[in-house]
């Protein structure tokens, strides 16, 4: 929103500048309710909290525990629902939609066989900890080789001053920093 409200100002007062960026929020997954907490949203504000969050880089124990340990009602049903009292039920499933790309529909049937709640939650983590590994993976490669991290830093300074500073000599000279060109 803060890019949002800069480019809509900056455009309203020095005229067409920048694209005003459209929210693109899914409707499930825009946000991870806490693990221990389905009504606070997931934030490493809480992550001294232990098993609130899943970290990016946490070990696959760490995450199997925290799921083992998510909250979910009494029941049994592992299906969507609007009960307030399935929240955790349903972060859980929502978690696992967003992950695999499934239907609402395809997610439920693939716990029509569950034991429980218990086979929900070791699904879940599976899935995180295999859509995590490539990205800690390629972390761990990247922090063990100082010169690819030193190559990729450049490269990626390098591109962001060719796409920002055509847009930036643009900016400077709307609010009348630079000299106007002849």
């Amino acid at each position: 929103e803060l890019a949002r409200d800069i480019a809509e100002r900056f455009n309203r007062v020095y005229g067409e500048t920048f694209v005003v960026p459209e929210a693109v929020i899914a409707e499930t997954g825009a946000r991870v309710m806490g693990l221990n907490d389905p009504t606070a949203k997931m934030s490493k504000s809480f992550s001294h909290i232990r098993g609130h969050a899943v970290g990016v880089l946490d070990e696959p124990k760490e995450i199997e525990r925290s799921f083992k340990r998510a909250v979910t009602d009494s029941g049994n049903e592992i299906t969507f629902s609007d009960d307030p009292e399935r929240a955790g039920v349903n972060n859980l499933l929502g978690i696992y939609k967003v992950i695999t790309g499934r239907s609402s529909s395809q997610v439920e049937g693939d716990f029509v066989d569950a034991r429980g709640y218990g086979d929900l939650k070791a699904r879940v983590a599976e899935v995180v900890i295999e859509e995590l590994a490539p990205i800690q993976k390629r972390y761990h490669e990247i922090m063990d080789d100082v010169g690819e991290l030193d190559r990729l830093l450049a490269r990626g300074a390098e591109h962001a001053a060719s796409v920002s500073t055509p847009k930036m000599d643009e900016v400077k000279e709307k609010v009348g920093f630079t000299l106007p060109r002849s």
